[in-house]
């Protein structure tokens, strides 16, 4: 009988990988093997990598479930990955180059061309871990087909870093020792946390030299050696990390492939999996695209599509939800209605989603900054009859998406300068209320108090101006804005460099009205005033009687069914005037504490009614309110020289 020629079976090449060409005897004759089992396991080491590395289908059953359940299939399939094909097969060729040992690859390619350690780049959101674990999945079924175990190791600060001194390094080369000594795939996101640049000055960035030291080493030894180990990295942030690291790994840049056709397709395969059919595709994506650059001043992500259309699925099952909470049916009975949507239901979510890449802020402009929806009207405002309609007509324009078609860009920019009191704060309010837009108001000192730090402040600025954009549409009124305007020393020039880069950025498009106030106008910078032209406005004190009664009228209003029928606003305005009550804010305050001492004049009166003949009681209420009661003494004498007599009940 001739000879047949054996096919090389999956332990061959396992073998192969372990042992090269010399191996065991008990490799060789596997009927031997199977004889003496209990004394291999016993004696040989050799025989414990070989069966710990051998793949039966018992295991790659196990391993498959453990796929199953970290990586559902049908989340982490090769046929969700858009617009990825390339990236995708580079990384699956190099596995297959470098970690398989695959003939065809080994005979024509190299290093150069399919990479050993491979850099993921690219902002938050466009897909640097999905990529990476889909591409690990495949690679894992892919390594059991061709007869190896293959290791994936998953890197984090957290299972590196430690607090105590020398810990974190050990760690980290325990780690990458490991994986180096058998097949493996070694992932390491967020990897700006171990390469970051650091001048090793401190205790801290000493540690982080030593790691970075270690992990160089491991690379140089990866990259030039002949282990079977393959190395996958992301960042955001690919500048950051040192210049020897990048040199060993090889860049594959994730926002080149970011398309309007990839994420066309994004928006037709979700559409596809919601059964939304309906919508246009184009129309969805131009209105996210919108959404995003008034919000982030960056592009869309795929993320960012995902994450939108979440929301739109949230917020269409939320009734559903509230039928079967209140209804207290059984769940299994409850048959879910067909879900259809809108493009103004993506127009909603858009607004609300929180984007991918979205960083929180800093929590001094949290702190700085108060939201609120005004409920005024030009009724409230009194006076300033030759700036009020205008400046409001003016902000009203900013916020009409009719002047867009008609080719009107306005500038979203107003100042408001004037004297301390007079209504610049009220007349924000009531533009905002009558557009029916946010309001937020900071005050410039507050958002700068505690910026010690370089570079502090203007990250405050930043941070600022991208929360109002999330916001849209509103309006951001910068209170007291010559704490922030001010460019008197070299400091604050580069605070106001990015107050200026920031306000020259707000477009008509963003639904973003900047008001700034301001009763220092000597010291705000002139190129400052020029991003306001041509709305600057003075807010002046009311010019004439006409005016001040207007003023006197709208704060005696709420006071209106207390006041006698003598008092009116033209007499308190005559009073005013002979009293040097100068401002708006004047009036409001006088008119308040005259209403607080009629108030507890009242409170003193109806104490002595309750106390009744107890003379204790009167006492005490006497001693609390002795005040008081003088003053309402001398109302009740003027009451009796005009004639009037009032007793106790109608006091």
């Amino acid at each position: 009988m001739k000879n047949q020629r054996r096919v090389a079976s999956n332990d061959d090449q396992l073998s192969e990988f372990l042992f090269g060409s010399v191996r065991p005897w008990w490799d060789r004759r596997p009927w031997l093997r199977r004889v003496f089992l209990i004394p291999l396991r016993s004696i040989d080491k050799s025989y414990g990598r070989w069966s710990k590395a051998r793949v039966s289908p018992r295991r790659f059953r196990k391993i498959q479930e453990r796929l199953d359940r970290e990586y559902p299939p049908d989340k982490f399939s090769p046929s969700n990955l858009i617009g990825r094909d390339r990236e995708f097969n580079l990384l699956l060729d190099s596995f297959r180059l470098h970690v398989l040992r695959h003939p065809s690859l080994t005979k024509y390619f190299g290093k150069e061309e399919l990479p050993k350690a491979v850099c993921l780049a690219g902002d938050s959101g466009t897909g640097k871990t999905f990529l990476t674990m889909v591409s690990l999945r495949e690679m894992l079924l892919e390594g059991y087909r061709s007869g190896v175990l293959v290791t994936p190791v998953i890197l984090k600060g957290s299972d590196v870093y430690s607090e105590f001194y020398g810990k974190s390094t050990r760690q980290l080369g325990r780690f990458l020792d490991y994986a180096s000594s058998v097949p493996s795939v070694v992932y390491i996101d967020e990897f700006q946390s171990f390469g970051r640049k650091v001048r090793g000055e401190t205790g801290a960035e000493i540690e982080d030299t030593r790691i970075q030291d270690e992990l160089n080493r491991w690379l140089d030894k990866i990259v030039s050696g002949k282990s079977r180990t393959m190395v996958i990295v992301a960042t955001n942030a690919y500048e950051k990390i040192r210049e020897d690291i990048r040199r060993r790994l090889s860049k594959v840049s994730l926002n080149d492939g970011v398309t309007r056709e990839m994420l066309l397709a994004v928006v037709n395969d979700s559409l596809k999996r919601e059964g939304w059919v309906n919508l246009k595709a184009e129309d969805l994506l131009d209105l996210m695209e919108r959404e995003v650059t008034i919000r982030r001043r960056a592009s869309l992500t795929p993320s960012d599509i995902q994450e939108i259309f979440r929301e739109v699925r949230k917020s269409k099952e939320a009734p559903l939800r509230e039928r079967i909470r209140e209804s207290r049916t059984d769940l299994r009975t409850v048959e879910l209605p067909k879900i259809s949507a809108g493009i103004e239901d993506f127009a909603g979510a858009a607004r609300n989603v929180k984007l991918y890449s979205e960083q929180e802020k800093s929590q001094e402009v949290v702190d700085a900054v108060y939201v609120m929806k005004p409920k005024v009207s030009r009724e409230d405002l009194g006076g300033l009859h030759d700036v009020k309609n205008k400046v409001l007509n003016h902000i009203a324009l900013a916020f009409n998406p009719s002047m867009r078609e008609l080719g009107h860009q306005s500038n979203p920019r107003f100042f408001l300068l004037g004297p301390p009191g007079t209504g610049k704060t009220l007349l924000a309010m009531v533009a905002a209320a009558e557009n029916n837009v946010g309001f937020i108001k900071v005050r410039g000192g507050e958002l700068m108090s505690g910026a010690n730090y370089m570079g502090d402040p203007e990250k405050r600025i930043k941070d600022l101006f991208g929360m109002v954009r999330q916001k849209s549409p509103c309006i951001l009124l910068l209170d007291e804005a010559d704490a922030i305007f001010w460019g008197g020393d070299p400091s604050s020039n580069k605070i106001l460099a990015q107050v200026k880069a920031e306000l020259s950025e707000v477009r008509p498009e963003d639904r973003v009205v900047v008001i700034a106030t301001s009763n220092k106008e000597q010291l705000i910078d002139q190129a400052t005033r020029d991003r306001f032209e041509p709305n600057i406005f003075y807010i002046h004190p009311p010019l004439n009687d006409v005016e001040w009664n207007e003023v006197v009228a709208i704060h005696l209003r709420k006071m209106q069914p207390y006041l006698h029928p003598e008092v009116d606003a033209v007499k308190i305005t005559k009073m005013f005037r002979r009293q040097r009550v100068l401002s708006p804010r004047g009036v409001a305050e006088t008119v308040s504490e005259a209403h607080r001492l009629w108030a507890s004049e009242i409170a003193a009166a109806r104490g002595i009614t309750d106390a009744g003949a107890s003379e204790s009681a009167v006492n005490n209420i006497t001693t609390k309110y002795q005040e008081d009661l003088d003053r309402l003494k001398e109302v009740l004498a003027i009451y009796q020289q005009e004639g009037t007599t009032l007793n106790r009940e109608q006091v």
